[in-house]
């Protein structure tokens, strides 16, 4: 599907169930709140340059979804952004990102890595739990708080290193983290 404008709506696409493909316009600009919520066939998405936001809910609940490329305009990942897209496996996010929302990764069963960039200070509640594959993460010196069951659940995680400036480590953070053999506190 080939989409022409420079705003997509909330819930514009959301339940497209046979949606594999989206090609998306280079003078994109907006993508508000769960446009392509539970778009279960969606595979792949390359956002465009410009874009400044990933809002609440934009692929949540895409199971399908293995690949997104996220432009470095884009400064914040909202609220459940990625919630239960169990088939997505690595996602780069760019230098220019200083927020992740809550649970914006809660139930990506098949992620195996992510690099969390400088300029985020806060892991909000639940924003890796249940991902079942994450085996290593390291927290970069901006990061001063990870809130509540941030990595609860993330089964293969065996190995996680806090930089300087974490001061604040919420309840039930690594609960269920049954491999988690290494901390490396500061």
């Amino acid at each position: 599907m080939e989409i022409d404008s420079d705003c997509l709506d909330d819930y514009a696409f959301s339940e497209c169930k046979r949606l594999k493909t989206v090609e998306l316009p280079s003078s994109l600009r907006v993508i508000k709140k769960s446009a392509f919520s539970a778009c279960g066939s969606l595979e792949s998405i390359k956002i465009p340059y410009g874009v400044d936001a990933i809002q609440e809910g934009t692929f949540a609940f895409c199971q399908n979804l293995e690949d997104v490329e996220i432009p470095a305009t884009v400064s914040s990942i909202g609220d459940e952004a990625f919630l239960t897209c169990s088939s997505l496996k690595t996602i780069k996010l760019p230098d220019s990102l200083t927020s992740i929302g809550y649970h914006a990764f809660l139930g990506c069963e098949s992620l195996i890595s992510i690099i969390i960039p400088d300029g985020i200070t806060c892991i909000e509640n639940s924003t890796f739990e249940n991902c079942k594959r994450l085996s290593s993460i390291t927290i970069p010196d901006s990061v001063t708080s990870i809130r509540s069951w941030v990595f609860s659940n993330c089964d293969n995680l065996s190995t996680i290193e806090f930089l300087n400036n974490v001061t604040d480590i919420g309840s039930w953070a690594f609960e269920e983290c049954d491999s988690l053999t290494t901390i490396v506190l500061p």
